[in-house]
């Protein structure tokens, strides 16, 4: 199913004009922004002598609601009422980690998480996957790498890529690639043509 408005060029109701895709009456199609990340935005700020100082304000971001379809054709993101653990940016979308899922936004529309039209799928649609492992795998960190999004586990190692040259909704998948214990409280970092990390899960750290 999906929904139109009709939106007339004159008058309230009436008249010439168009059908335009809406959501299902009556379906919440917003984020509680209060309990989503938020930005800081720097601030260019002047006083009586004409002095410029900046000031840095911390803000809800205003993401985009869906404008099309229903929880069939335009589901809610998988981090609906589950605690964001990371962010992460990757091929032009940005990535939040929500227990074993990841959700990137629509690409180059950071703030949108919502499908385009609940009629077909588009290349730049949002990405909504989860991990696949027979034990619990909450995803904690992220860092892109040639191949994909490798993606951190506290016991896992998945990477987010696809066969395609296009990162698209139908060609997304997550795969296991390994076994490490990982420590959460260091995060990963690149070392060129590797990534580097650690675990602590004996008596001694160790780095990977």
């Amino acid at each position: 199913d999906y929904y139109l408005q009709f939106k007339s060029n004159t008058a309230p109701n009436d008249g010439a004009g168009i059908w335009e895709e809406c959501p299902k009456p009556g379906l919440r199609n917003e984020f509680a922004r209060d309990t989503m990340p938020h930005e800081l935005v720097e601030v260019n700020c002047s006083d009586t002598a004409g002095t410029i100082t900046k000031k840095f304000y911390l803000q809800p971001i205003d993401y985009m609601p869906s404008v099309c379809g229903d929880d069939d054709t335009n589901p809610q993101p998988s981090f609906i009422d589950k605690a964001i653990k990371n962010i992460a940016f990757f091929r032009n979308r940005i990535a939040f980690l929500a227990g074993d899922s990841v959700v990137l936004s629509q690409a180059g529309d950071y703030f949108n998480f919502w499908a385009k039209t609940g009629m077909t799928i588009t290349p730049s649609d949002c990405i909504d996957v989860a991990v696949s492992s027979t034990s619990p795998a909450t995803l904690l960190d992220a860092i892109a790498v040639q191949r994909g999004l490798l993606l951190f586990s506290k016991e896992q190692q998945f990477m987010l890529t696809t066969d395609n040259d296009v990162l698209r909704p139908e060609t997304a998948k997550v795969v296991n690639i390994s076994t490490y214990s990982y420590n959460s409280l260091v995060k990963p970092f690149s070392m060129g043509t590797s990534v580097g990390f650690t675990n602590n899960t004996t008596s001694h750290s160790r780095f990977m």
